[in-house]
């Protein structure tokens, strides 16, 4: 029973995340750019307005 304790604490302390969610657009025109670690400003976003409105991409684009 330690054992499986032991493993189910300590294991996901290895596992790598996937860099799903990396690329943001919001607002207008405007988006953030993860994929580099550092954020990256983008301009290129398709949406266009000026209330509350965002996407990400996840693992299928």
């Amino acid at each position: 029973m330690k054992k499986i304790v032991y493993l189910l604490t300590f294991l996901p302390l290895f596992l790598h995340a996937q860099p799903e969610a990396n690329i943001w657009y919001f607002g207008q025109m405007a988006g953030l750019d993860f994929s580099g670690g550092d954020p990256v400003q983008l301009t290129d976003g398709a949406i266009q307005t000026f209330e509350g409105c965002a996407t990400y991409c996840d693992a299928n684009g």
